[in-house]
């Protein structure tokens, strides 16, 4: 038996669950087959980016090779994507995780390896919905329904499925990490939670601030269980080792991760990033009104309370919340406790200079959603523990059925309105439409540059295909660094760096250095004349 949170005591039956386990465990594969195939055909249909697949897949591909040739140099190299020197990773973010993806790339070495553990990661997360619905719901005939409605309902978040489907990045691991960092804390498994900790800190630098609220949540519910407070908000440990429920319950361990969230996030911030960059952190921009480094960015927003209150607001915070929150039905306000997990993540994004990091079709929601379903579970059961008390029999009797009917209800209406699937109204076709390219000509050069001693410079369509390498350069006023120039002229036109783009064509069609090597409709070659060793190329 399991102690549930409310401290009743569950009998799982086998036969009443199976089916929703199984029912899971199918949508999880189908989840899986339909996005690997969406994300990659995508990328076939060049609309993928090098920002950020491409950069991505640099930093894995060098970190491979560092493996499979000893070259440790390489690993987590990229070429600066605003400028022409190598540096680590971790010039631009804390993504450190990203070494130890770099493993898979022996079974292969493609952006499509990205793309596959992306959707594997965020589809599994659904267990882990699963299985913490179970645990903290109260008894009740119909719980593994909820739950299996719940790990569905994930399947179908919106705001999940377009970080899934918008290129690769390392961040959006931290979804299903924070998911089983949780699930394993309330398991009282606490090596496979602290393994997803660590996972999750080095997913980002600014994770380790919604982990440390994670702590002070539970020095707060420690809190709640050692003076004896009673009620919908009532949690008990259970059954667990003695060593670590007596370190647990003098909140040692709380305040020791709550610490080593905090030191981590100060080290990444001040030193670890300015040390590769040779500076400040690129997004401390982001916040430039009030300070032009970490220190000065966090000083300033404390001694100006009005301006952060002034721009929170006006950044329209009541839309982020609507499509964050609204496809589970807003459950999550009856759980403020677990709610305030997300603060920090959330004040990152609203208090941003950045539209982007508040738009729901990015990968910035990745650190919200696995709190804001915990929180809706717990609000989901609070809310069910409310309507066990009306005076009215119907509520009483049918209260889980009537939140089970409200999320499905909510799920269903924003997938139709908002998701990338087929049915939506705001679906995405570019999985289905005939591809932009010819794919002879760019299989074509691929397999002509395929020696990555080349040095490339392409547009950023065509850059997760040619960055695999150790130098690869941006198509800009660079490009005179490469050795070979790839453009898909599309994007002169197209891209969001249309103007240099144009500059750059300018110069390079004039630049008697390089030659024309192929041309047609789609894409343009250019060879720098003084290649040498790659002349007969």
């Amino acid at each position: 038996m399991v102690q549930c949170d409310n401290g009743m005591k569950k009998q799982p039956s086998h036969s009443s669950t199976s089916w929703t386990i199984w029912t899971l465990i199918g949508s999880i594969i189908f989840y899986i087959i339909y996005f690997s195939w969406f994300t990659i055909t995508r990328l076939e249909h060049l609309l993928a980016h090098y920002f950020d697949l491409g950069i991505m897949h640099q930093a894995v591909y060098n970190s491979y090779r560092a493996l499979q040739t000893g070259d440790f140099s390489r690993m987590l190299e990229i070429t600066n994507p605003e400028g022409s020197q190598q540096f680590i990773r971790m010039a631009i973010h804390g993504d450190i995780i990203l070494a130890l993806l770099s493993p898979f790339y022996f079974i292969f070495s493609g952006p499509q390896m990205l793309l596959f553990i992306q959707t594997v990661a965020l589809a599994i997360g659904a267990w882990a919905v699963y299985r913490i619905t179970i645990l903290v719901f109260p008894e009740h005939v119909h719980k593994h329904i909820l739950a299996l409605v719940f790990g569905i309902s994930y399947l179908l978040y919106t705001p999940m499925q377009r970080a899934n489907i918008f290129d690769f990045h390392a961040v959006t691991l931290a979804t299903p990490l924070l998911l089983f960092m949780y699930l394993y804390w309330i398991e009282k498994k606490f090596i496979p939670m602290i393994i997803c900790v660590v996972l999750s800190l080095i997913t980002k630098e600014q994770t380790a601030l919604t982990i440390a609220f994670f702590a002070l949540y539970i020095i707060a519910k420690n809190a709640i269980v050692n003076r004896g407070y009673v009620g919908i908000t009532h949690f008990r440990f259970g059954k667990i080792n003695k060593n670590w429920k007596k370190v647990i319950l003098n909140q040692k361990f709380p305040f020791l991760l709550f610490l080593g969230c905090i030191t981590w996030f100060i080290l990444v911030m001040t030193v670890i990033i300015p040390q590769a960059r040779g500076g400040s952190h690129f997004a401390i921009s982001y916040y430039g009104d009030y300070g032009d480094n970490t220190t000065s960015v966090f000083i300033g927003m404390l001694k100006n309370p009005v301006s952060v209150i002034f721009t929170f607001f006006k950044n329209d915070p009541l839309r982020y919340v609507w499509f964050l929150m609204g496809p589970l039905c807003f459950f999550s306000f009856f759980a403020p406790l677990q709610l305030l997990i997300i603060i920090p993540e959330f004040a990152i994004n609203m208090l941003s200079g950045s539209a982007n990091m508040r738009n729901i079709i990015f990968h910035y929601t990745a650190v919200l959603q696995p709190f804001i379903f915990i929180s809706t579970i717990y609000g989901a059961r609070n809310l069910y523990l409310l309507l066990k008390r009306s005076k009215y029999n119907f509520v009483n009797i049918y209260g889980l059925n009537i939140i089970i009917g409200m999320l499905m209800v909510s799920t269903i209406f924003f997938s139709i309105t908002k998701s990338p699937l087929p049915y939506s109204f705001e679906h995405d076709d570019s999985a289905t439409s005939e591809s932009p390219i010819a794919k002879n000509s760019l299989l074509y050069w691929m397999n002509e540059l395929q020696d990555e001693t080349i040095k490339i410079s392409s547009t950023g369509k065509l850059g997760p295909y040619f960055s695999s390498r150790r130098y690869f350069y941006i198509f800009s006023s660079r490009y005179e660094l490469a050795d070979y120039v790839i453009i898909y002229k599309t994007e002169l036109e197209n891209d969001f760096r249309k103007e240099e783009y144009q500059k750059a064509y300018a110069d390079l069609i004039k630049d008697t250095r390089f030659e024309k090597q192929y041309g047609d409709v789609d894409i343009e070659v250019y060879r720098k004349i003084s290649l040498g060793v790659f002349s007969k190329i």
